[in-house]
């Protein structure tokens, strides 16, 4: 009768335990869909992420932005021109460096009007005029977030994602990094046109994010604060031989902690 009794009662504690684990992980991914990792795989493991951190720190933060995007930004294309010397197929790669530049300054100076131009220059439809002087809120606040934010030319690279449909680039997971993609519709006619053998390049280089203030409901935990180091950006394009173009495809943050960094918009 003993035994009987004392295991009832552990499968009602390992029952209520794995309840209340479901609820937590239901609370946090409700609070954060954005934030879950894309890549699909395990998790990776604490060693993994401990040589991800390690490698991401403040000291591969060379060049500042501050209130001078301009010198940062045109130190960011000049390296990144170099770099494309040594990757083998990538047409109009001077395009790229246009590419890059553009959503770099909407990224570290985002201006509403000049940003809209260049996306309308690169097959995103033209919304109705008059366009206001700013976005919306969000728009308001993701800018302000990320404003000023220094970021690591000497650590840039430039690699293939897909060539003609098929991944050839490490996953995060296998890197050691979760990871957070974000992608538009504002070009899904451009990209949808181009077929399933898309052609992807991605540029990524160290950069600064401060993590969101997210308010948590009461009873739940999670990480927060200041992030270990900086995070990895990533700029993918893909490429249009229609329109003779490389266009915005996806953003991506590799992330080697915890920390709630938000999603990187267009």
């Amino acid at each position: 009768m003993v035994s009987k009794l004392h295991s009832d009662g552990v499968l009602k504690v390992a029952a209520a335990g794995t309840l209340a684990i479901l609820g937590l992980g239901f609370a946090v991914w409700a609070l954060w869909p954005h934030l879950a990792p894309s890549d699909s795989g395990p998790r990776p493991a604490e060693t993994s992420r401990t040589e991800a951190q390690r490698e991401l720190t403040d000291g591969l933060l060379d060049t500042p932005v501050g209130d001078r995007p301009d010198p940062a930004v045109e130190a960011a294309t000049t390296r990144l021109t170099s770099l494309l010397d040594g990757v083998q197929g990538i047409p109009a790669p001077q395009d790229v460096v246009s590419a890059l530049a553009e959503r770099l300054r909407a990224t570290v100076d985002g201006q509403y009007q000049r940003d809209l131009r260049a996306k309308i220059a690169r097959g995103m439809e033209a919304p109705p005029q008059p366009w206001p002087e700013s976005g919306g809120e969000y728009w308001q606040a993701s800018r302000s977030r990320l404003r000023g934010s220094d970021i690591g030319v000497e650590s840039m690279e430039v690699r293939w994602i897909l060539r003609g449909g098929n991944r050839v680039a490490p996953t995060a997971v296998d890197e050691g990094y979760g990871i957070t993609k974000t992608t538009t519709s504002e070009f899904e006619s451009v990209i949808d046109a181009i077929g399933p053998r898309l052609d992807v390049v991605e540029v990524r280089l160290p950069m600064r994010i401060k993590p969101l203030e997210v308010p948590l409901p009461m009873g739940v935990e999670a990480a927060q604060g200041e992030p270990s180091g900086p995070v990895l950006v990533g700029y993918q394009f893909a490429w249009s031989a229609e329109r003779g173009q490389w266009v915005p495809y996806q953003n991506c943050m590799y992330t080697p902690d915890e920390a709630p960094y938000g999603s990187l918009p267009f």
